[in-house]
């Protein structure tokens, strides 16, 4: 070093500004990591459906929907529809559309994975003869392709610190 006492100071005070400046990053970084969050993951938990008889004119299933939501963040909640924003599904085979329902408005905790039950209500439906012969073929190979709608509101909610 330096027998020089304005350099030794400079040269302190650099220093302490560096070790500032690494602690303020590495608290930033380890703040960020800790309270970041990631999106819900969403999943058809099951789905079954009754009355679905193809040999009458009209249909009126009637459809039960369970979604599996899985909240992965450490520290954030969710509110799903709440407010005037109720969340909806809707059912479809190919372009009609078979059943729709609301949600009831929850709120998910942290590290959680909540089962979403929603029973559809059923629409009476008069199928054209190609949708019917389709839904028909599609029954006797075992596999109807439906295809559904889910849509909520979400909202999210930091922890509190009291």
């Amino acid at each position: 070093m330096s027998s020089n006492p304005t350099m030794r100071s400079i040269l302190v005070i650099s220093c302490f500004f560096c070790l500032c400046f690494s602690l303020t990053t590495l608290i930033y970084f380890c703040h960020f990591y800790k309270y970041s969050w990631t999106p819900p993951i969403y999943a058809v938990h099951r789905l079954s459906v009754d009355e679905l008889n193809l040999s009458s004119p009209t249909l009126w299933p009637k459809f039960e929907l369970q979604i599996a939501v899985k909240n992965r963040n450490k520290l954030f909640g969710f509110s799903y529809g709440t407010g005037s924003k109720r969340g909806s599904t809707t059912v479809r085979y190919s372009s009609v559309s078979l059943a729709y329902g609301f949600h009831t408005p929850f709120y998910q905790e942290p590290n959680n994975v909540a089962i979403v039950q929603t029973e559809l209500l059923r629409q009476i439906l008069l199928l054209s003869d190609s949708a019917r012969r389709s839904l028909m073929s599609d029954e006797r190979r075992g596999a109807i392709a439906l295809r559904g709608w889910y849509g909520i509101d979400v909202g999210g909610h930091a922890p509190r610190w009291r």
